[in-house]
């Protein structure tokens, strides 16, 4: 029966649904919108939260990293000279300067202990034409083997030259004799 007088009355027929039922519709909608709003909020703020937390830690640790390696390069700047490590008598770069032969005329040595140099005895400028002679000779010999081994490299490559163009002509002797 109520049915029967909604559809009587044109009002109710044309307008549709009453207003306190959408209202309530479009109420609920709100709602569910605003409890999203706000969930989304708490998750973004907590996300800058822990933002801010790990930026912190972070400073901090960046922070105690510098201190020790601060800490490591006082230290070796105090502590860790150059002159004072294991190694350094390897690479000293005055080693050489540093260095003195000993006397063959002190008492204090023994027959054991005989020095003899290449240079003492020569005359210096002998053994420097001696020595520019041999230079000279072994750059020679370097440049004449040089030249050998060129030539004999030339000689490979025009022998295998030679085969491939007889490789060719034969090739095309076969292919001619294949045609007719």
């Amino acid at each position: 029966m109520a049915r029967r007088m909604r559809l009587l009355d044109p009002r109710q027929r044309v307008g549709g649904v009453p207003h306190e039922v959408l209202a309530g519709q479009l109420e609920g909608k709100r709602r569910v919108v605003e409890a999203e709003q706000a969930e989304d909020a708490f998750y973004a703020q907590s996300a800058v939260l822990q933002d801010q937390i790990l930026q912190t830690v972070e400073g901090m640790k960046a922070l105690r990293a510098r201190d020790r390696q601060m800490a490591v390069v006082d230290y070796s700047l105090a502590n860790l000279r150059k002159e004072q490590r294991r190694e350094y008598a390897l690479s000293d770069p005055d080693a050489l300067k540093k260095e003195m032969l000993p006397d063959p005329d002190d008492p204090s040595f023994g027959p054991s202990s005989m020095l003899k140099f290449p240079s003492h005895g020569k005359a210096s400028a002998e053994a420097k034409r001696e020595s520019q002679e041999e230079h000279v000779a072994w750059l020679q010999y370097q440049v004449q083997e040089k030249l050998d081994r060129q030539a004999q490299e030339k000689a490979i490559d025009k022998m295998h030259d030679e085969r491939a163009m007889l490789a060719s002509q034969v090739r095309a002797v076969c292919e001619d004799n294949e045609l007719q």
